[in-house]
């Protein structure tokens, strides 16, 4: 039990990047978490976020931080626009902590735990001698979050923002016989998640239909199985929102799907 409760106090650094694995990114910025809290107990989350896809990565940490513990510090580094005047932040919630760019990557996150304090990072001895224009995520990101880890204030970062930079993030339109949604992402297996949620339609009592072509998908389904090999579906997703899938199938090629795109359903 003692050992239990000694490794639950460890601090937690999570990362998500679009680093992939190839180059030695992510190596060196757990080299420099490491070589300032060599406690600190490092969980990837997502390295193949497809490059410089900010939604992209606003969704990813969508669906993993809410579930780490309370107190975890989040770094993400999806930053086409590293180098330029875009502020490098620390943002608190009621449970986290995030250490990334201002860029809108805290946008999703914000809906579910809102943002408590946003702080510039300006305190230039947190950050690695020398910083570089165009690495970030080992000069700034990662030393901060390894010196947050160790119990630093977030206040100590630097000065607070009255305000940060958010994704422009539709909001599905809903009346009696229409839903006009969008497609946010779409996932490895090519499944399409939308912005149509549980405030526009009742998943309970579900009677809408998608149409695509000759192509036509009704109703809802509450696993993949249900529907035949082949077979396109509608479920909710785990993050709450309305998904379309194909059992065994990539509906994001099948109906040449893409992220942005209009998805209307009719009853």
């Amino acid at each position: 039990m003692l050992e239990e409760e000694a490794l639950s106090a460890l601090p937690l650094i999570t990362l998500t990047t679009d680093f992939g694995d190839q180059d030695g990114f992510v190596g060196a910025m757990k080299g420099v978490i490491l070589s300032i809290n060599p406690e600190a107990r490092i969980v990837d989350i997502s390295h193949a976020v497809p490059r410089q896809d900010v939604r992209a990565g606003a969704m990813v940490l969508r669906g993993a931080c809410p579930y780490f513990p309370e107190g975890t510090v989040h770094v993400a580094v999806i930053d086409p626009g590293v180098g330029s005047s875009r502020a490098a932040v620390v943002v608190e919630t009621a449970l986290a902590f995030y250490v990334l760019p201002d860029n809108g990557l805290i946008t999703l996150i914000d809906q579910i735990t809102p943002v408590r304090h946003v702080y510039a990072i300006e305190q230039a001895g947190l950050c690695l001698p020398d910083v570089s224009r165009t690495f970030h995520g080992r000069d700034i990101f990662a030393p901060v979050a390894a010196h947050l880890s160790r119990g630093l204030p977030p206040n100590q970062v630097g000065p607070p923002m009255q305000s940060f930079a958010e994704l422009d993030v539709p909001a599905a339109v809903v009346d009696d016989h229409r839903v006009e949604g969008h497609v946010l992402y779409v996932d490895v297996f090519g499944n399409c998640i939308t912005n149509i949620g549980p405030e526009q339609v009742n998943f309970g009592a579900f009677d809408w239909r998608w149409r695509s072509g000759d192509r036509e998908v009704a109703g809802l389904k509450t696993s993949y199985a249900e529907a035949t090999w082949g077979e396109a579906l509608m479920i909710q997703s785990s993050n709450g929102c309305l998904e379309l899938a194909v059992n065994g199938g990539n509906a994001a090629e099948m109906f040449g799907l893409k992220v942005g795109d209009l998805l209307v359903l009719y009853r």
